[in-house]
């Protein structure tokens, strides 16, 4: 029988796979451990070992199992005994405990190796605690964009923007489970923020804080969130809110493209342990930047909606003045130059049947008066309709003509600035100017009760500028200017209340002012209306130079 005995371990092949397999146990990056399954006492560990649990080399012999295995004794021994039935290598996640008592999440192979006296657990460990808080993150960041995705599916059901206010109230109290939220809205005109909505707990309906001013103020001005631990002990907490039980707070900017919409605070009320996470933080920030689209979007419809109403009332108030030109036309065509007309047929037919008649000179006088009365009849007509002195002169003389043929015969003393004196510009501006001086004019004739009209007409570099000593500018600078036109209509009659006339116009009972209003836009121009009463009206409209 043949013997192969050159399989047989030597002692000089031994001591060489000894060397290798220490070499190989101690330079592995995996954490690697001999156990007892009798006394659970580890026998040896390796470096990577250590490293991880934050043990010393000296201390691997007094270590047993249940030093670093975080679950319980039981759960480890079932363990074991189902590998010892198998024979069969495991893999299982498992949490392992630090020296130091933090825990690790590490996946686990382990297999039991038999010896002479007993079994020895032989156990491949690696940290997985960096992959787990990943997949955690993960896991929240779906639940985020789920709840972030119903929220906006919700907001964009609305476009009144009273039901859109409501809605995110509801949904920032569900998103973060506090009971008390507002939002504030940027008033831009007056640089403050307003409380539109709220649920819970909240200040007076309309309450206003600065820029810069208290948690919402702070918010707005920096556009970062901001986290307040309790708002009863914050130092920059503003006097409106003292007395509030307000606590554990945190307000995030409503951004819309870059622009500030708002502020969403959400508060706990009472003595509470809570402090809002970075992950609520961050989650209530994207929540804002939806809402700050949803109260833009129902903004806009808004604005649709009223420029609607407004379309339809200025097109009937177009059918209603085309109507009042025709009656006029026919008015003034029968009345006046019709009759005129027929007293001149009249007085020809006279003539021609007693051409030698002592009285036929003085027909053909009183005829001739009579056609230059009607001419002068025509011309005032054709002036009304449209003034050719504002395509022969331009803006200027086409002021001055209006203030001296229709202001002046009413009585009221008027004065005319133009700076430059010839400033002209193209025609569809200086007719846009005509149009909206003249509807100044006449109201202010009708309703006023003035006693001095003024119309300023300039060149300006800034349609911000207010002071007069900065609106002027040299003479060589006009045509290289970035200019606006700038008018100026003051009288100093009774005046009135421009909200209450702007609530008019919205509603069709006085067009004028959107018709103003609506020519400036046209021309890519503003109007502006100031008045109070007792002091006077200005209305004061500009219109880029470049858009003609």
């Amino acid at each position: 029988m043949e013997l192969y005995v050159k399989n047989i371990p030597t002692p000089q092949t031994i001591a060489p796979s000894q060397a290798r397999y220490r070499a190989l146990f101690h330079q592995s990056p995996e954490a690697i451990y001999l156990c007892d399954v009798q006394t659970r006492r580890l026998i040896e560990a390796n470096v990577a070992f250590l490293n991880m649990l934050g043990y010393a080399k000296d201390e691997v012999d007094n270590l047993t199992l249940d030093d670093f295995l975080a679950h319980d004794a039981a759960e480890t021994d079932q363990d074991l005994n189902r590998t010892l039935e198998t024979g069969e290598m495991h893999v299982r996640e498992r949490l392992w405990r630090r020296k130091d008592g933090v825990l690790l999440h590490v996946e686990v192979t382990w297999n039991v190796i038999r010896q002479d006296d007993g079994y020895i657990v032989f156990g491949v460990g690696r940290d997985i605690s960096e992959r787990k808080r990943r997949e955690q993150e993960l896991g929240e960041r779906g639940d985020e964009f789920a709840a972030l995705f119903e929220t906006s599916r919700d907001l964009a059901e609305y476009k009144d923007r009273e039901q859109v206010l409501d809605a995110i109230l509801g949904r920032a109290i569900k998103l973060l489970h506090a009971p008390s939220v507002g939002v504030f809205l940027y008033n831009a005109a007056e640089d403050v923020l307003e409380l539109a909505a709220s649920k819970g707990i909240a200040p007076p309906a309309g309450s206003k804080q600065l820029l810069g001013e208290g948690l919402v103020g702070f918010v707005a001005q920096q556009r970062q969130p901001c986290v307040v631990p309790d708002y009863r002990r914050w130092e920059h907490r503003v006097e409106q809110y003292e007395g509030m039980p307000f606590s554990a707070s945190v307000g995030v900017p409503m951004l819309h493209r870059g622009e500030l919409v708002g502020v969403l605070v959400v508060s706990e009320v009472g003595d509470t342990s809570r402090v809002f996470t970075d992950a609520e933080t961050r989650l209530l920030e994207l929540f804002g930047s939806q809402a700050a689209s949803a109260v833009s979007n129902a903004n806009l419809f808004e604005q649709i909606i009223r420029g609607r109403e407004r379309l339809k009332h200025l097109s009937h108030q177009l059918l209603q003045t085309q109507e009042l030109e025709r009656r006029y036309l026919a008015r003034e065509l029968h009345d006046g130059i019709g009759q005129m007309l027929t007293a001149l047929e009249v007085n020809l037919q006279l003539v021609r049947r007693a051409p030698h008649s002592p009285k036929a000179n003085d027909i053909l006088d009183e005829s001739l008066d009579s056609i230059k009365e009607t001419l002068e009849q025509v011309r005032e007509l054709s002036l009304e309709l449209h003034p050719s002195v504002l395509d022969d002169m331009g803006l200027v003389a086409a002021l001055e003509w209006f203030l001296e043929t229709r202001v002046a015969r009413a009585g009221l003393e008027t004065s005319l600035i133009a700076d430059p004196a010839e400033i002209r510009f193209a025609p569809e501006l200086e007719i846009t100017c005509f149009r909206i001086a003249q509807e100044a004019l006449t109201n202010a004739v009708r309703h006023a009760h003035a006693h001095h009209l003024t119309i300023e007409l300039r060149r300006v570099a800034d349609k911000n500028v207010r002071d007069d000593s900065k609106m002027q500018q040299p003479e060589q600078d006009l045509e290289t200017l970035p200019a606006y036109l700038e008018m100026i209509i003051r009288d100093d009659g009774i005046g009135f209340d421009v909200m209450t006339a702007r609530e008019w116009a919205a509603h069709g009972t006085s067009l004028g002012l959107i018709g103003m209003q609506e020519r400036a836009q046209l021309m890519g121009g503003t109007l502006e209306l100031h008045s109070t009463p007792g002091n006077g009206t200005q209305v004061r409209a500009y219109f880029p130079t470049s858009m003609t």
